[in-house]
């Protein structure tokens, strides 16, 4: 298959992103690494059974950045990271995107079909836990 020039299919960078708000309950933020993880724990909680019933091996951290649930997938790290934009209206990103090896350490992100399948599993799952449609965006490596 050729897509975008490329015969494997993948095109250079295609993350996903879904933005959507759900106030939480965060009785204390002395175990979040910053503030853009606070409440990211409960975003992971609520999606990793669903993840984790779909995917082997799918591990789950804390970074300076935010929360990050990761699996790998056919040769490829599928990552869901979680952002916290703002802890008090309830503001969150999650970032889904893959990345392949390119060379020896170097990691290329890629859009691989599993991408899309991944989206159609956590968009509805967070829609239906915010009660709010979702708002999708595919980035590009300025928006990252």
């Amino acid at each position: 298959m050729e897509r975008d020039g490329k015969k494997d299919g993948s095109i250079a960078f295609v993350p996903y992103q879904i933005a959507f708000t759900k106030k939480l309950h965060i009785a204390e933020t002395s175990q979040y690494m910053g503030p853009a993880c606070f409440g990211g724990d409960l975003v992971a909680k609520h999606l990793l059974p669903f993840v984790r019933a779909n995917y082997p091996g799918v591990l789950l951290s804390q970074e300076k950045w935010g929360w990050h649930i990761f699996f790998s997938d056919d040769g490829a790290v599928i990552s869901v990271q979680i952002y916290c934009d703002d802890a008090y209206s309830g503001a969150f990103r999650v970032v889904v995107l893959s990345r392949v090896k390119k060379m020896m350490f170097l990691k290329k992100v890629v859009d691989v079909p599993e991408l899309k399948y991944l989206m159609g599993l956590l968009v509805p799952l967070l829609e239906e836990w915010a009660a709010e449609p979702c708002i999708i965006t595919e980035l590009t490596s300025v928006e990252l």
